[in-house]
């Protein structure tokens, strides 16, 4: 028995896999029970998921694997933690809070914003960043390619994508 979001593939005989991404990010215990047989015979394993509650716990499902938070905007999640967002394009995001996420950007870093700093109606707003240990400003410009970071210590403007990108 599993959960509708949980499935199992058969990898060959005597062999299978069990993957899936919960549809809801509330921490919760799912219970699954998994059944070998011969025909004749059975084995049953039964395993408890604990599921941690999720950055996106509370989103409003838009179907297909859309989501939208009212303080951090549009995004699709994956079957891992890779989230393409409407506004940082394809981030790892991470996070066991519902009002803040970490995500990685690629060529970037680590990043943090939360439900106060950040404002996804304008997508934008400020978001902190692990390798420099300081506090940016992301406008997002309406398009990626003219998405920026404000670096308060250098009074300058970056783009979100290293050159080349």
């Amino acid at each position: 028995s599993l959960p509708s979001w949980l499935k199992l593939e058969r990898r060959g005989r005597g062999y299978a896999t069990v993957s899936g991404t919960p549809t809801s990010g509330t921490g919760s215990t799912e219970t699954i029970v998994i059944v070998a047989t011969d025909g004749e015979n059975e084995s049953r394993l039964t395993y408890d998921l604990t599921l941690s509650p999720a950055w996106w716990s509370a989103a409003e499902s838009l179907g297909a694997a859309k989501w939208r938070r009212n303080w951090f905007g549009h995004f699709s999640l994956t079957g891992s933690s890779w989230t393409y967002h409407e506004h940082f394009g394809w981030i790892f995001a991470e996070g066991d809070r519902s009002d803040s996420v970490w995500f990685w950007l690629e060529g970037r870093g680590w990043f943090w914003t939360d439900s106060t700093r950040w404002d996804a109606t304008k997508g934008e707003g400020h978001v902190y960043r692990t390798d420099e240990a300081a506090w940016l400003y992301f406008r997002h410009n309406g398009a990626m390619d003219k998405a920026k970071l404000y670096r308060y210590s250098t009074s300058e403007w970056l783009p979100l994508l290293p050159e080349g990108e």
